[in-house]
């Protein structure tokens, strides 16, 4: 696992009050939602279903669970975690919103 002590600062800062704590957490629940509501607008366009889609929906499952892994290693699980839950898969919703639309831009070119 990644160092603790590069997320030290935010735990010092987020504990100082109320106020900053729920700062964060309003942050980060904001780009959890936004990360949502990308990845299920961009997986609309999976709607349909024959082969073609289905390996989009495998490859950016597959993405999906890389970013998972790589979260994992990354943040710490001994504080803020609930902070780190948001964040890891905010990020792993926008991975795989990212590959749908990279994958759209091919198809489309």
């Amino acid at each position: 696992m990644i160092s603790e002590s590069w997320f030290e600062p935010l735990r010092v800062w987020a504990e100082q009050s109320v106020a900053q704590y729920n700062q964060v957490i309003g942050s980060c629940l904001v780009f959890f939602f936004a990360a949502c509501i990308f990845y299920f607008y961009e997986w609309i366009y999976l709607w349909r279903a024959d082969e073609r889609i289905k390996v989009i929906r495998y490859a950016s499952y597959y993405w999906m669970f890389g970013a998972v892994v790589f979260c994992d290693l990354l943040f710490p699980k001994t504080y803020l975690w609930h902070i780190f839950f948001l964040l890891k898969y905010g990020i792993v919703l926008t991975v795989g919103a990212l590959y749908i639309v990279i994958r759209k831009i091919r198809d489309a070119a």
